[in-house]
């Protein structure tokens, strides 16, 4: 990914991290990962605002994150396959999503992630 405004690295306390490229617009949230095939090992998507997803017109599956304001992951959800659909996550604010498997172990329910310039 190019470096600019709209990536960000999500960097676990372990020092695993997801290069982000952030939807926060109307079209760019609405669009989210449809149409793709998949996304590269350690690339996702950062939907902001986001505390619900659905899988409708998806062609594979993902690995999902919800955040709070302050990167706290409240839910995870691993292989979510297409046609699914997860309702309001309580607490949540946004959403990272990677492609199945690609989530980092260290990514887990309660763990704070740290944002880094896309270096």
């Amino acid at each position: 990914m190019a470096e600019n405004n709209n990536e960000v690295r999500l960097v676990s306390s372990s020092g695993d991290s997801i290069h982000c490229r952030r939807a926060d617009t109307f079209l760019s949230r609405f669009m989210g990962l449809m149409g793709r095939d998949r996304l590269p090992e350690g690339q996702g998507l950062l939907i902001v605002p986001c505390n619900s997803i659905h899988m409708f017109f998806m062609k594979f599956a993902i690995d999902v994150a919800f955040l709070d304001k302050e990167y706290k992951i409240v839910k995870l959800v691993r292989n979510l396959a297409p046609g699914r659909i997860i309702g309001t996550v309580r607490g949540a604010f946004q959403a990272v999503e990677v492609s199945a498997g690609g989530m980092p172990e260290s990514f887990v329910e309660g763990a704070r992630l740290e944002v880094a310039g896309s270096s």
